[in-house]
């Protein structure tokens, strides 16, 4: 007679290990990780708070700083740019502008005159767009998409005065440069040839312009 199969206790052991569901929690640890929760949330809550308050102390403490740094600094621009104005009266009186550039020496320092770099001015720079789309100036635009050259408007100076809304503007500056010193004054002339408001620039001013 054929004996029967032995049946695999292992096996069914294995399986019923890893078919039987985890004991479910009790309501008292599901009461305990939420009141965790809560106060994890709580700690979390206090420590934002704490280094938004650092944060709104530290850039209150930076602007008490550079309040009292323009008490300093605002004096002694003023006495600087008041020196630069009678250097530019003592040199317009004394010297003479040759061309479109002309550096008179004062003392250890100089005084010039020069017209900036001709610039592209546009008064309504969407109405132009679409004037030079509709006349079919393809040279003055960039395309695709269609955008204004400036460059092109500079390369044909004489044409682009005569779109409706372009003009070519070149400045009269005067720069006070006072020996040694790292800054310069600058001023740009009024059409009256009077300078308008002057400002101290730096070494760091002229390589941003020259980019």
């Amino acid at each position: 007679m054929p004996r029967e199969p032995k049946s695999n206790t292992r096996t069914r052991l294995i399986v019923t290990r890893a078919t039987k569901k985890p004991a479910a929690r009790s309501q008292e640890q599901a009461r305990e990780e939420f009141f965790d929760s809560v106060d994890e949330m709580n700690l979390l809550a206090q420590d934002i708070r704490a280094i938004e308050a650092a944060k709104t102390g530290a850039a209150q403490e930076m602007l008490a700083v550079e309040a009292r740094l323009k008490q300093i600094v605002n004096p002694l621009m003023d006495s600087a740019i008041a020196r630069a104005k009678r250097l530019y009266e003592h040199a317009k009186k004394n010297g003479k502008r040759d061309g479109h550039m002309k550096h008179v020496a004062v003392g250890s320092g100089t005084v010039a005159w020069a017209l900036s770099p001709p610039a592209v001015k546009l008064k309504n720079p969407e109405e132009v767009l679409q004037y030079l789309i509709q006349k079919k100036k393809d040279f003055f635009l960039h395309r695709p998409p269609a955008k204004i050259s400036r460059t092109a408007m500079l390369l044909e100076p004489e044409q682009a005065k005569k779109i409706p809304g372009v003009s070519i503007v070149q400045d009269e500056k005067v720069y006070v440069r006072p020996g040694n010193t790292m800054a310069r004054a600058e001023s740009t002339l009024t059409k009256k040839g009077t300078p308008g408001k002057w400002k101290l620039k730096w070494p760091e001013d002229e390589e941003s312009e020259a980019e």
